[in-house]
């Protein structure tokens, strides 16, 4: 085999890896941003159940006013704190629980944004290496 038989067979090979490659940074990019737009509506859904808790909160200022004012019997009060508290403390957890899985696929993103920068710094050392 010839010296020039040999460089074609390496910049085939070459052309064959760097296609490979682009191929996978496509596939991982595709992934990052189907990650991202699940974060983003994540977001969204925190914020549409923040403003009702924050519309639930406005609603026991309002019943602990119409409490005081006595427009309410004692039995009714307590009746209406409970359940209010319950309430809260379920979309308490329930936010606690979002913010968990928003935090563990921001991690899982960060993770990802990581090894695809080693990668890309890998893949450049093993070029120069090769040249």
């Amino acid at each position: 085999m010839s010296d020039a038989a040999g460089q074609d067979l390496e910049i085939q090979r070459l052309e064959e890896v760097v296609t490979t490659m682009l191929a996978k940074f496509s596939e991982l990019k595709k992934e990052r941003d189907n990650l991202l737009e699940t974060v983003k509506r994540r977001d969204e859904t925190i914020e549409e159940r923040e403003r009702t808790i924050a519309e639930r909160d406005a609603t026991i200022v309002e019943q602990k006013n119409a409490i005081e004012k006595g427009e309410l019997t004692i039995i009714e009060r307590e009746e209406t704190i409970e359940e209010l508290e319950a309430k809260i403390s379920d979309k308490n957890s329930e936010r606690n629980k979002i913010s968990e899985r928003v935090n563990s696929i921001m991690s899982q993103i960060e993770s990802w944004e990581q090894s695809l920068e080693l990668e890309e710094s890998g893949g450049k050392e093993h070029q120069q290496e090769m040249f």
